[in-house]
């Protein structure tokens, strides 16, 4: 490791992850009795116009709990009384994109939110 004073920041021998969250949000459907999860389609590359869980990339000046609730809000306007930390997703391969690291976080909703795309989801 090394200090570049030029642009003053580390340098560091080894490459660095990037770190992600996920959010899996559920509800209870009180009229069909059956559990839902909250999706947002994708409006970027990679796996644009596919089906995915709301999140994104951590912030340098954000806890990765920070980050899930920023995302959930910005991709879906919804804003959960509470997150729960679940996993963490670290194959190899898993993004293409490059290294990413994910942080799984689940709520469970009682009430009824209306999800509206926001940020980087189409719906």
């Amino acid at each position: 490791m090394s200090y570049n004073t030029a642009t003053n920041k580390y340098e560091y021998d080894f490459e660095m992850p990037a770190v992600t969250v996920d959010c899996a949000l559920f509800r209870h459907n009180k009229e069909t009795l059956s559990p839902e999860v909250l999706l947002i389609k994708r409006r970027n590359e990679p796996y644009k116009d596919y089906w995915a869980l709301p999140g994104g990339f951590v912030r340098m000046d954000e806890t990765v709990e920070q980050s899930a609730l920023r995302e959930i809000v910005e991709e879906t306007g919804v804003n959960p009384d509470k997150l729960v930390h679940t996993g963490v997703f670290s194959e190899i391969n898993r993004d293409p994109r490059g290294r990413v690291i994910s942080n799984a976080f689940t709520c469970i909703f009682n009430s009824q939110p209306t999800p509206v795309a926001g940020s980087d989801a189409k719906s």
